[in-house]
C-alpha cells in the first residue's frame, strides 16, 4: 500500500495536473495525483470538438514530449491536424502520461451513497442560497428574504 505522505498532492489529472506531475517527476518531486486522467475532457466536451489552441500548447513544461512529438511517432505534421481535433488531443494526453510515467491514485467514483453527507445537509442553489435536500423543509425566497411555505 502506498504510503499517505508526500512532498506534493495534485488533485485532479487534467492537462494541468499532468504537467504538474511530469515537471515535478523530472524534478525528483515526490509526487501523488489524484483523479481521473482528462476525464472532464472526456465526459463533458462535444464529440467531433476542434480546439482553439494549436499544437504548441503541449503538456510538457521540458518541451520534450510535445504534440509535435507525439504526432511524429504517428508519421503525422502539426500542419496535417490543426485545428486539433479533442480526439486526438486525448490520445496525445493518454500517450504523453504514458511516455512520463505518471501514476495517479484514482479517486473513489461518486455515487449518493456514502458520500458522507446526510439526508438533511443543506447545498447551494444556482442562485446561492443554501436550501435543504429534505423535500418538506422551508425554503428562502430571493425576492423577499423570507422564508417560503
Amino acid at each position: 500500500m502506498p504510503s499517505p505522505e508526500t512532498a506534493l498532492l495534485i488533485i485532479g489529472a487534467g492537462p494541468f495536473g499532468l504537467a504538474m506531475a511530469a515537471h515535478a517527476g523530472e524534478l525528483g518531486i515526490d509526487h501523488v495525483v489524484v483523479g481521473r486522467s482528462m476525464s472532464f475532457w472526456g465526459e463533458h466536451m462535444p464529440a467531433g470538438m476542434m480546439l482553439r489552441s494549436g499544437c504548441d500548447w503541449h503538456l510538457d513544461p521540458a518541451e520534450h514530449d510535445t504534440i509535435e512529438r507525439f504526432l511524429a511517432t504517428r508519421g503525422q505534421r502539426a500542419a496535417n491536424v490543426e485545428p486539433l481535433p479533442l480526439s486526438l488531443y486525448l490520445e496525445y494526453a493518454a500517450w504523453f502520461e504514458a511516455t512520463k510515467g505518471i501514476r495517479r491514485r484514482r479517486s473513489p467514483p461518486r455515487t449518493g451513497r456514502g458520500s458522507g453527507r446526510s439526508s438533511t445537509a443543506s447545498r447551494p442553489t444556482r442562485d446561492g442560497i443554501a436550501e435543504s435536500r429534505r423535500p418538506s423543509a422551508r425554503r428562502w425566497t430571493r425576492a423577499s428574504g423570507r422564508r417560503a411555505g
